[in-house]
């Protein structure tokens, strides 16, 4: 991936916030505090980055004449198959009025299409190129029926089939390293409901997708989810196929080996675009259950250690918790000095980190054996000793949850600076979150049994 520039595009609702908090009793010092402050605000909105614009609307003097080239008509061996021979002469003759009746009529069902991938990709074509209208309607249906009812092991959407549809559809060359073509005339509508298409089929045939073409396939949805122009239906839609392609890959409890692949070519990808883009992203990751959280995870990670890849060898679901305490200590010099309170600090940068931060903490469950084993050995390491410690003992997430509390109270606010009254309260609701896991995972289960008891105790 080349490197993304990632014009603003989206607006913080911060103005109306800030404006709030300058009441008409203000007065002198204090109301010039505030001005400034909002003076600031409006600053930033104009210089925040949100988004990235991965469709291209206007051609450019360096954008290539010729339109991307349509897909060979090749179905293979197609005499040995009347509906294949019928449908290749219809398309080979350009009759649109045969070849839309054969789509309709259901025929396509009664193929076993395992061994005619050329047949599939060039329906995808038709499908989600802007340059068909009733006959790519009739082959999206037409796909989406073998995908839904055919028994066999049809091929699914390639990542040709997906680059060429984005492609056609005028998304930037440099992005994505696409074949650079024409760029159609499509409004907005119209590139919305193509795109609708390409989200619809690659969830269908999610369990069909060539492994080894998922990385790349999660980096296109990725980038549609990022562009400005994106709907909220669309956004929707994405996150739909995001899990089915994450749980198609295996068993969601089990670690595949793919994962750490797609980690490296996400996290490669967003090392070009701003916290704030990275923050969604990992979001979107997020929030499916399952690989999708998983993976979400790992890429926080890797984007607070400051990592570029993640190998197969230390991909687990439980990685170490001590690495992150790490870049919260004050005065440390690590990868991330986003988490360092002094002057001059980026309040609005640190608290997408802070999102970044609680993603990459979103598994304490699993963490809970082994903190209450750290906690075993050192109570049966002084019972040995038989003097207690007068070191304050804490385990790997209660030493994190110190971390975060101490760089809460270290950051001064006194109402005048919204974004840091913003970030602090997002840092004590983390806090308060691991908090409260800690205290739940730590207690011991119980029973009616034991309730009874309890409640006649207490009588």
């Amino acid at each position: 991936m080349t490197k993304m520039m990632a014009p603003q595009t989206r607006q913080r609702s911060t103005w109306m916030t800030a404006t709030a908090n300058v009441s008409l009793a203000t007065k002198g010092r204090k109301l010039s505090i505030y001005l400034t402050e909002i003076v600031k605000i409006v600053k930033l909105k104009s210089s925040i980055e949100l988004a990235f614009l991965l469709w291209k609307d206007d051609a450019s003097p360096d954008d290539d004449v010729a339109m991307n080239a349509e897909p060979a008509l090749d179905f293979g061996d197609y005499r040995q198959q009347p509906v294949l021979r019928m449908l290749y002469e219809a398309f080979n003759s350009a009759d649109e009025v045969r070849s839309i009746n054969l789509l309709h009529s259901g025929l396509l069902n009664t193929v076993n299409l395992e061994d005619f991938g050329g047949v599939i990709n060039y329906l995808c074509y038709l499908a989600l190129s802007p340059a068909y209208g009733d006959l790519g309607s009739a082959a999206f249906k037409a796909l989406l029926n073998v995908w839904t009812t055919s028994r066999n092991r049809t091929p699914g959407v390639t990542l040709k089939s997906v680059l060429t549809a984005v492609s056609g559809l005028g998304a930037r060359s440099e992005l994505l390293k696409l074949n650079r073509g024409k760029l159609p005339t499509l409004d907005h509508q119209r590139r919305e409901s193509l795109v609708f298409r390409l989200l619809k089929l690659t969830g269908v045939s999610a369990r069909l997708l060539i492994p080894d073409e998922m990385p790349e396939i999660l980096l296109v949805l990725l980038a549609i989810a990022l562009d400005s122009s994106t709907s909220v239906a669309i956004q929707q839609e994405i996150a739909i196929v995001l899990n089915a392609i994450f749980q198609s890959i295996a068993d969601p409890n089990v670690v595949a080996e793919i994962e750490p692949v797609i980690c490296t070519k996400i996290v490669s990808f967003i090392s070009k675009i701003d916290v704030a883009n990275i923050a969604y992203i990992v979001n979107v990751l997020a929030g499916g259950p399952g690989r999708g959280t998983r993976v979400a995870r790992w890429v926080a990670r890797c984007v607070l250690l400051g990592k570029t890849r993640v190998t197969e060898a230390e991909y687990c679901h439980t990685p170490s918790i001590d690495s992150l305490s790490a870049i919260l200590i004050q005065g440390a010099k690590t990868s991330c000095q986003a988490f360092q309170d002094k002057k001059g600090t980026d309040y609005i940068a640190m608290g997408y980190y802070t999102q970044i931060l609680a993603i990459a903490l979103t598994d304490i469950p699993n963490y809970m054996p082994q903190e209450i084993a750290a906690a075993a050995a050192f109570k049966a390491e002084n019972s040995v000793q038989n003097s207690p410690s007068k070191e304050k003992f804490e385990t790997p997430l209660q030493h994190l949850h110190s971390c975060i509390i101490f760089l809460h109270r270290k950051i001064t606010d006194h109402g005048s600076n919204i974004e840091r009254s913003r970030t602090k309260a997002a840092l004590l609701t983390l806090a308060m979150r691991l908090h409260f896991q800690l205290t739940a995972g730590s207690r011991k289960p119980s029973n009616i049994q034991a309730y009874l008891i309890k409640k006649e105790k207490g009588n």
